[in-house]
């Protein structure tokens, strides 16, 4: 069934689409989680910058562990009805660039919530939000990369690990306030 999936979306396959899923890629991969550190250093929200990159890469760590001992194949190994232009290593399961994804939109989301806004600035933000994860999840199933199963649960698994991150980083925020 999944297999079905990936081979329905790269019946779509095309230079336009090539290019709006790439980037979506690149929006939820290793460099860009740095360049938003970079972002927020700049922006002289360190605290939050550091806290950001030491989840993403506490995340990281992970969901590579995961992969290691799960050692499930990518869809393009396992099917040769399936392309994959773009280069990776590793096992497919959880998908990486999800957990980016959720990392970047769960620390987004509450930044940008605290601010305490109207209710339609949050209603935007969160839709925004699960635009961007649904694209990076199926620009990963475009390219061939991962299963539908391994998106659902690299975002399981990163929200529950978000869940703890954020409980960790409002302990210690209100201890320092003090």
């Amino acid at each position: 069934m999944e297999i079905e999936i990936i081979k329905w979306l790269q019946s779509f396959k095309n230079k336009t689409f090539d290019i709006i899923f790439y980037s979506f890629s690149f929006f939820a991969s290793v460099i860009f989680l740095i360049v938003l550190f970079i972002i927020f250093l700049l922006l002289k929200k360190k605290k939050f910058g550091i806290y950001l990159l030491f989840c993403g890469a506490f995340n990281i760590i992970i969901i590579e562990l995961l992969k290691y001992v799960i050692k499930r194949p990518r869809p393009y190994e396992i099917s040769e009805q399936i392309e994959s232009n773009i280069g990776s290593f590793g096992n497919s399961f959880p998908s990486l660039h999800i957990c980016i994804a959720t990392t970047i939109c769960v620390f987004g989301l509450y930044l940008f919530l605290s601010k305490n806004w109207d209710k339609w600035p949050n209603i935007s933000a969160f839709v925004l939000c699960l635009i961007y994860l649904s694209m990076v999840g199926l620009s990963r199933m475009y390219f061939g990369q991962h299963f539908l199963s391994d998106i659902v649960g690299g975002f399981f698994i990163t929200a529950f690990l978000c869940a703890f991150e954020l409980n960790f980083f409002e302990y210690f925020s209100n201890k320092t306030k003090k």
